[in-house]
């Protein structure tokens, strides 16, 4: 009969657009913290974030500012305020706000700060956390490398790719080149090989990602492996 029908139980709120829908609410829910991108690549970092300090501190205490230079975080930046209520003015009076000749692009970011969850009295292994990050920003760059490869993409010298060209190199015994060009490149994470052009003044060296690689040409280039050979290092084609 209609009274004894069985009623359907509601379908599990676990399917995957409900999940995505659930994340990106806790994304968007208000945070002492707030990502910045569409940032100045051209600005020192220091001078970025004294900037940064000035026109955000206009609306409330600032606790910390982290902006870095690593090719995967430039043109991006975290504000963290004393509470939610400063953040969410900030946000609303500066989002699209033009800085250093580009509009600012302002949402509350995804996680709180090691300085807030610390005052909330929560341990932070920053060491894991620097891992994980770390991590997560090269899966993220080897992904859009592996996207620009299915679109058949043509990397010129100055796209990111995991092979550098080191050129200006000192023609010595390629031993001994190598050797250097070893210890240099050794010093930043995820280098795999250096293979030498003999006769050419250049070798190729390769990292595991183009975040590694990125670091390593930011480091290492002009530096002098004798007075008058700064060494060239740029994405190799």
């Amino acid at each position: 009969s209609e009274q004894d029908a069985t009623v359907p139980a509601a379908p599990a709120a676990d399917s995957k657009e409900e999940v995505k829908e659930e994340k990106k609410k806790i994304e968007a829910s208000p945070k002492e913290t707030l990502y910045v991108n569409n940032l100045t690549e051209k600005t020192k970092i220091d001078e970025l974030k004294k900037a940064l300090y000035t026109l955000f501190a206009q609306h409330g205490t600032v606790l910390e500012i982290v902006a870095c230079n690593s090719y995967s975080l430039r043109g991006q930046a975290w504000i963290v305020f004393d509470s939610t209520t400063e953040a969410s003015t900030a946000m609303q009076k500066l989002n699209g706000t033009i800085f250093y000749e580009k509009p600012l692009r302002i949402q509350y970011a995804k996680d709180k700060s090691d300085v807030i969850l610390e005052r909330e009295g929560v341990h932070v292994d920053k060491e894991t956390r620097k891992k994980l990050k770390r991590k997560q920003r090269e899966e993220e760059a080897e992904e859009r490398a592996k996207k620009r490869r299915a679109l058949g993409y043509n990397m010129s010298k100055n796209d990111p790719n995991k092979l550098l060209l080191v050129q200006n190199i000192p023609n010595l015994d390629p031993k001994i080149v190598h050797d250097m060009l070893s210890t240099l490149f050794s010093q930043y994470e995820g280098m795999k090989e250096v293979r030498l052009a003999p006769g050419h003044g250049v070798a190729f060296v390769e990292f595991e990602n183009e975040v590694q690689s990125a670091r390593a040409r930011e480091g290492l280039q002009n530096f002098k492996v004798a007075p008058e050979f700064p060494l060239s290092v740029s994405f190799a084609k």
